[in-house]
């Protein structure tokens, strides 16, 4: 079983303020659990909370809910 079937909820923090991913304003961040880093992409559905400063640099975040996807040979 893979730690995605397990229901893993991560604590990540927020490094650097979420950034436009292109002109789809899509909003792209890097999160971190204070020993790994990795870059992530905010559904549409939730560009708000970049817009209302509820989502910024440093904010402590639950992941309650995502999607892993193989990019160029990498997850």
């Amino acid at each position: 079983m893979s730690r995605f079937q397990r229901g893993l909820r991560p604590v990540l923090q927020v490094l650097g303020a979420p950034a436009s991913a292109g002109p789809t304003d899509r909003y792209r961040f890097l999160l971190s659990d204070g020993v790994h880093s990795q870059e992530g992409i905010l559904v549409p559905s939730l560009d708000s909370l970049v817009r209302t400063g509820r989502l910024c640099d440093g904010t402590v975040i639950r992941v309650l809910d995502y999607v892993c996807n193989s990019v160029c040979s990498r997850r």
